[in-house]
């Protein structure tokens, strides 16, 4: 634990911090055993009392979370029934369908009426709770700081998000689930620690009490059916936006990395596998999809091992499952993992597509923080990374399939082509381009009038 300095967040991270170990010490975690704390201090070592009073507001105000029995370490089964009764009672739920966390986050939210803003790998791709575009709609609402009538309303509203599974990858998700007046219940699932960055969970489920499948008789109101149909409606409303902004057409403006993702997955079919890079392939994916295949698996290794072996990721899921294979990188990305690409003329070979979106550097950090802050030339060179990397030369160097792609027509057709090897279709774009394409998407929601209903 760092030594304070003052800053707002302390007392709820120490707090988050003094629950984990107390959860662990008495096994009510996946962490479960003896646990050691070391305490950075500054000096003088000993406190005033006004810092002895701030520690009594820190564990008094906080609420501590309430953590259901760990099954695989107490023998129960399910979570604790009154905790899940008091989890249901919420009418103006949203789930969160983090990594993997498909089959109990579609059983609940179905169950219950509650709409699900499914992440690209939850595995969720056909629940009629899902919310198209269910990313935008919340970045495009007073909780991003984007006032959008009826949807800001909308969002203001919810009062519990369910969070299943590993779910980090976008702002508007955490601060969703980081907003005063939201509960926040993590339910993992898997037997790990409880993922909770924001640190403002309340309530943890180590498995789910099977009253959350099968609800009382009546607790599906009408009120929940429309709070379900308001947010499935907006949702709706902002796919057709984006259907028409983003759509389909060449292949080389700002808009490129948004097409071309939403073209390899309307390319792909049941059975298929989808690999997302990591950075700006796996967010656009979120924010620009929203229309899944399904029968569709998409994987990802955000938040496991960044960009380093994704080409590998690929061609192994590839060869393991003989499934034809797609997967979408930046440029960086695909020259970490260019050894990946040298096969030995014994090695097995599974269908893989490798889509390069190469606009010669990082563009994720165009849109951060970093692009408007300090030295321009700095930022360059650490963040942008510029290369003068040729991917066709490097491509015929270990004898793989190499094409250029100027459009979504051409990259579909190509992609539904017979293949049993490995090949490379390159997108090449300016990276100063897309910040000037989010603006456009961004003032096209913004224009985009609210559907009272939707059949």
């Amino acid at each position: 634990v760092p030594a304070p300095a003052g800053i707002a967040s302390e007392a709820t991270d120490i707090r988050a911090v003094a629950v984990r170990v107390w959860a662990a010490a008495t096994g009510a975690s996946a962490q479960a055993g003896p646990a050691h704390v070391n305490l950075a201090l500054r000096e003088p070592l000993a406190p005033n009392a006004q810092e002895l009073a701030l520690l009594d507001l820190i564990f008094d105000d906080i609420p501590s979370p309430v953590i259901t029995s760990l099954p695989a370490l107490t023998g129960t089964v399910g979570a604790d029934g009154e905790v899940a009764a008091e989890v249901a009672r919420v009418g103006k739920t949203l789930v969160v369908a983090g990594d993997g966390s498909a089959p109990v986050a579609t059983r609940v939210a179905e169950a219950q009426g509650w709409p699900i803003i499914s992440e690209p790998t939850s595995g969720i791709v056909s629940s009629p709770n899902v919310v198209p575009a269910g990313v935008n709609v919340l970045a495009h609402s007073a909780l991003g700081g984007k006032p959008l009538g009826r949807w800001a309303d909308l969002v203001s509203e919810v009062e519990q998000v369910l969070v299943f599974g590993h779910a980090t990858l976008t702002r508007p998700v955490q601060r969703l689930i980081a907003a005063p007046g939201v509960r926040t219940v993590v339910v993992p699932t898997r037997v790990e620690p409880w993922n909770d960055a924001s640190r403002t969970a309340q309530i943890v489920l180590y498995g789910v009490d099977p009253s959350l499948f099968t609800p009382e008789e009546g607790t599906v109101t009408q009120s929940r059916a429309e709070w379900l149909d308001r947010w499935t409606s907006a949702g709706h409303d902002l796919a057709e936006v984006l259907a028409r902004t983003v759509g389909e057409g060449d292949l080389a403006d700002g808009l490129a990395p948004m097409r071309t993702v939403r073209s390899v997955v309307a390319a792909s079919e049941p059975g298929d596998a989808l690999v997302l890079g990591s950075s700006s392939a796996i967010r656009d994916a979120d924010a620009y999809v929203t229309d899944w295949p399904r029968g569709l698996a998409v994987y990802g290794q955000r938040g496991l091992a960044g960009i380093d072996g994704t080409l590998s990721t690929a061609l192994g899921i590839a060869i393991a499952t003989g499934s034809r294979t797609r997967v979408v990188v930046g440029d960086l990305t695909f020259l970490h993992d260019a050894g990946a690409l040298l096969r030995t003329a014994s090695d097995p070979v599974g269908p893989l597509d490798i889509v390069v979106l190469n606009d010669r550097g990082g563009a994720i950090f165009s849109g951060l923080e970093h692009s408007g802050a300090g030295d321009p030339q700095l930022f360059e060179r650490v963040f942008g990374t510029p290369h003068t990397a040729h991917l066709d030369l490097l491509c015929a160097a270990y004898g793989i399939d190499y094409q250029a792609v100027r459009s979504t027509q051409e990259l579909e057709m190509l992609l539904r082509e017979p293949n049993s090897a490995i090949r490379v279709f390159e997108v090449g774009f300016d990276r100063d381009d897309r910040g000037s394409a989010s603006t456009e998407i961004a003032r096209a929601v913004g224009e985009t009038p609210v559907s009272d209903q939707r059949t």
